[in-house]
């Protein structure tokens, strides 16, 4: 009898025993797992929770947890998720990766990743529920900051009005923006996943294709981080000039390459224009620099002996008619020698970019040129008043003796018998400041712009002029580093201000 019922026994206690440890070690894992455990009815009122979760959920035990909680509803920000998650567990088993939203203790806000499945007694009846539940907060930030990312770099991208093309390593082309659109004429949908040799002109894939089996193979690059110039090809089968920066980025092991792509036929179009205008630039100044020196020579040789003619017949002759021809043949002659060397020189000063210069005293300079036009201002018996005394210095090319010439001359020419002129040098800081004030006609406030360039004569009243005489006192104040201008005298007539840097 013993024996017969002794075997039977044993067994019951070796299963009680095994169930022991079965429970024990349960008991160990729910205790020290590093993810949060629950049990739950199939209410939802919690059964059990393990330390972790707790701490999860900034509770000191589970205990205080359930005492504090008592349905897993009252942590979910909606709880019509744990009901999802039920309604899922009832159809489903066992559902994975269930997001979910809970609050803590202190009402801070964790996103939760949640694996359940059912509970179930003899029968088969669902007696509750049981789960583990990881804290993936940080990782959704990550992934909603990666999603911005992406978003603000397509944005970015597609507003371009550059093409940005990202390919991988075989050649294939993964990103296409509305700028390569515009410029390749493919579509995005057209060009993704396509070879980048549908970009390229036929004479240039097999370089394109071993450039890019060495780059694959070495990592050596000649182009990568530079622009440089290539060949594209459109849609519609033309060519074009293109601009390319090329940069190369790896995710884990896998490189890709994205590169930016402007369309320079435009660019190349206006070089090629700028290229032909510089071209007949210098051809237009070889021609000006030929008729320039025609004019000096060719012409004003034969002008000079015109004019020595004409005064040896002047003095000779005794009819008043020829005489009177003569002075008229001799007016014009001296107006063509004074355009002609009015013309060289601007020329000349045109071309020249500074000026050999030397410290030299203005006050000699003016006076010297005033001295020079005594027979001028005796023949209109105009008053001199001449003012400077002490020495201005400055670094001048002897050209600025032109500058003092053309004003003076200006003055006597455009003043009325027995007027007045004034010369003065001022002393101002930095500067030398000459005027030369005249009591003359005056000069209308439209008329002033048109003073100081070339062939813009303004009309005055018996006095005609080449239209260069102020464009070149302009050029040459200009290459001493200083300004001229004009003003009006209060009294009637006009001021011409130079100003000089000192020396």
């Amino acid at each position: 009898m013993t024996s017969k019922f002794g075997k039977p026994g044993l067994r019951r206690k070796r299963t009680k025993k095994e169930l022991r440890e079965v429970e024990a070690r349960y008991r160990s894992i729910f205790e020290n797992a590093i993810t949060g455990i629950f049990q739950i009815t199939p209410d939802g009122s919690f059964l059990a929770v393990n330390p972790r979760l707790a701490g999860m959920l900034g509770y000191g035990s589970p205990g205080e947890l359930m005492s504090e909680i008592n349905d897993f509803r009252r942590l979910c920000v909606d709880p019509g998720h744990l009901d999802e998650l039920i309604r899922l567990i009832q159809t489903q088993r066992v559902v994975v990766d269930f997001t979910i939203q809970i609050c803590r203790k202190d009402g801070s806000r964790i996103r939760a990743s949640v694996n359940a499945w059912s509970l179930r007694d003899a029968s088969g009846k669902i007696a509750g529920f049981e789960g583990m539940l990881v804290d993936i907060t940080e990782r959704w930030k990550a992934l909603l900051a990666l999603r911005e990312s992406e978003i603000k770099f397509r944005s970015v991208t597609q507003s371009a009005i550059d093409a940005i093309i990202s390919a991988d390593t075989a050649g294939n082309i993964i990103s296409w923006n509305k700028g390569a659109q515009t410029i390749f004429g493919y579509t995005e949908e057209e060009a993704s996943g396509r070879s980048l040799t549908i970009l390229i002109p036929e004479k240039y894939r097999e370089p394109h294709r071993k450039g890019l089996e060495r780059v694959n193979a070495t990592g050596e690059t000649r182009i990568i981080g530079k622009t440089v110039e290539f060949s594209g090809l459109r849609k519609d089968g033309s060519e074009f000039p293109l601009e390319l920066s090329l940069s190369t980025w790896k995710t884990g092991e896998r490189r890709f390459y994205t590169g930016i792509i402007r369309d320079i036929t435009e660019r190349k179009r206006a070089e090629e224009m700028l290229k032909n205008y510089a071209a007949a630039l210098e051809e237009a100044n070889r021609l000006k620099d030929l008729f320039t020196d025609i004019m000096r020579h060719d012409l004003l040789n034969p002008l000079n002996v015109i004019r020595m003619a004409d005064e040896l017949l002047l003095e000779k002759t005794k009819d008043d008619d020829i005489h009177k021809s003569l002075l008229m043949i001799k007016r014009n002659s001296d107006k063509l020698i004074e355009m002609i060397k009015n013309a060289s020189m601007y020329a000349k000063l045109e071309s020249a970019d500074k000026l050999e210069k030397s410290r030299l005293d203005l006050n000699t300079i003016f006076r010297t040129v005033a001295d020079n036009f005594k027979p001028q201002i005796d023949e209109k018996n105009i008053h001199l008043e001449y003012l400077p005394e002490s020495e201005f210095y400055a670094m001048v090319n002897p050209m600025i003796e032109d500058v003092f010439s053309n004003l003076l001359d200006n003055a006597i020419k455009y003043s009325p018998q027995g007027s007045r002129v004034e010369i003065n040098i001022i002393d101002e800081n930095e500067l030398n400041r000459i005027y030369v004030k005249d009591w003359g006609y005056g000069i209308k406030e439209e008329d002033k712009d048109k003073l100081f360039t070339r062939f813009q004569r303004v009309a005055k009243k018996g006095v005609k002029g080449t239209g260069l005489g102020l464009a070149i006192v302009k050029r040459i104040v200009k290459l001493h580093g200083g300004r001229v201008w004009i003003e009006d005298n209060p009294e009637g007539g006009s001021i011409f201000y130079v100003e000089i840097p000192k020396a």
